[in-house]
This record gives structure tokens, sequence and C-alpha cells, in this order.
């Protein structure tokens, strides 16, 4: 799943299947409106791993890059 530049990159992400179960993998991404759809656009998802560090780039007058705790729940 590939969506509109949020942070200077696309947000790519991952969902390996194995039989009925699915693993969405976030990589390192912002709450953006595409995630909502996620379920609808792919089906059935057994857990995520997302990113929680909200992680800001100073040089960039301190824009958060990735999703904190908040965010992610």
């Amino acid at each position: 799943m590939e969506t509109r530049p949020c942070h200077g990159a696309y947000e790519v992400t991952f969902v390996p299947r194995a039989g009925c179960e699915a693993v969405y993998f976030a990589g390192d991404t912002m709450l953006i409106p595409e995630l909502v759809q996620i379920s609808e656009r792919l089906g059935h998802i057994s857990f995520a791993l997302l990113p929680a560090n909200g992680l800001r780039i100073r040089p960039a007058n301190n824009m958060q890059v990735v999703m904190n705790a908040d965010e992610t729940a």
C-alpha cells in the first residue's frame, strides 16, 4: 500500500499474509487519512506493527515525521 507523501517520503506499508492471518507493518509513517481505509482495502488484519516514537526533525523546523503514541493508539 503506497500513499501520498506526508513527510518528504512516500508512506510505504506492508501486509504479509499466511493463510487467514495478516500483519500490517507501517514502517515509519504519520497518521494519514488513508490509514483508516486499511481494513476496507485489505480485509482482515490480525495485528499491526506501528511506529510510536513521534520522531521530529530539528533541521526541518522540528517537523514531526513519525506518529507518536497517542496517534498510534
